[in-house]
């Protein structure tokens, strides 16, 4: 069996960042060669059949030009990962009015002392005075640590008297740097979701037995991941070992490449996150 649909393209645009989030995936790259998606890469990204982008980092920020161009090109809907910090108020304003692209804001914590502390950075100042100019359309997400924990319901609030109504609430993914209690964080996300589901729609992801959960888990069945260096992954860049080809591969190649890999889990583990599976 092949899952035939389109997937949703994530597409790392740059390796590139202004902040050194102690929770990041990307730590491991710290070391590595600065990577910036070529004009002919990002063609090859048009060019693919997909359900929607989303044009992820480093930060998409710091390649402004190359953004613009996938907006300027791309027919589907763009959802931009960002930390927010690099985008002009111009910018702002242009996305807010732009029917066919969102920001996906990653709001770490909205207390300056824990927001510098897990972003290693002092871009709090220009974080909020970007934050107040965003519309309610945009998507916000806190990744959750042990660091982080104890603001999240402040930062909820804050985010709701702001006019926020989509928000992703997910324990992060362990890595050598720190972890949290996943149960712990599930059932806050479960307590603010019964909260405040009047008025926000407030959610986890990767746990497909909750009906709070965002979404199952796709990878490779309903989503893929593309590299600056043009490579194809299921979806989360935990998964370097699970290359499904590269952006010159056949698509049809592809989805059978991530067909199996989905097929590879037994029928519990299918749908949940497996970066919480590691």
């Amino acid at each position: 069996m092949i899952y035939d649909e389109d997937r949703a393209i994530f597409f790392e645009i740059t390796n590139i960042c202004n902040h050194r989030c102690i929770h990041c995936c990307k730590q491991w790259e710290d070391n590595s060669i600065n990577r910036i998606a070529s004009f002919e890469t990002l063609d090859k990204i048009i060019s693919l059949p997909k359900k929607s982008l989303t044009i992820s980092g480093g930060e998409p920020s710091l390649v402004r030009d190359k953004v613009y161009y996938l907006i300027n090109n791309e027919s589907k809907h763009i959802t931009i990962n960002t930390n927010l910090t690099g985008w002009s108020k111009q910018d702002i304003a242009f996305i807010n009015n732009n029917d066919k692209t969102n920001f996906n804001v990653s709001v770490v914590s909205l207390k300056r002392d824990i927001y510098e502390e897990i972003t290693k950075s002092i871009t709090y100042d220009i974080f909020i005075k970007n934050l107040n100019l965003l519309n309610n359309k945009h998507y916000i997400t806190i990744v959750v640590n042990n660091i982080n924990l104890d603001s999240v319901d402040f930062t909820i609030k804050i985010l709701l008297l702001m006019g926020f109504k989509n928000i992703l609430v997910t324990p992060q993914v362990p890595t050598p740097n720190l972890s949290v209690d996943v149960n712990l964080v599930i059932n806050m996300v479960k307590n603010l979701h019964n909260k405040y589901n009047n008025i926000a729609n407030i959610v986890t992801q990767g746990f497909c037995n909750l009906d709070f959960c965002d979404h199952k888990c796709e990878a490779g069945i309903g989503r893929f991941l593309i590299d600056t260096k043009g490579d194809v992954y299921p979806c989360a860049p935990i998964h370097r070992e699970c290359k499904l080809g590269t952006i010159d591969t056949d698509i049809d190649i592809l989805k059978r490449n991530g067909t199996n890999f989905f097929l590879s889990y037994n029928d519990q583990q299918k749908f949940l996150c497996k970066g919480f599976m590691l």
